[in-house]
């Protein structure tokens, strides 16, 4: 069984993270809440938490909480 790592997103995870979404058919909002900018705020100011899950060296899921 290949081994499974979860840990914490870091900017240079986006182009894969943006895989994930697409293969996902989840709805991506470029000029919203899925800019980078964005992502880059809420994790600054702490109102976000962003992890990914890792197999091989390879993105296969992604965990963002935030708040509305």
């Amino acid at each position: 069984m290949d081994k499974w790592i979860i840990r914490p997103f870091k900017f240079d995870d986006y182009p894969s993270v943006l895989r994930v979404w697409a293969q996902a058919n989840l709805p991506h909002k470029p000029r919203g809440r899925d800019n980078p900018e964005m992502i880059r705020k809420e994790l600054e100011y702490g109102t976000a938490l962003f992890f990914v899950a890792e197999t091989n060296g390879d993105i296969v899921g992604t965990v963002l909480g935030t708040h509305d």
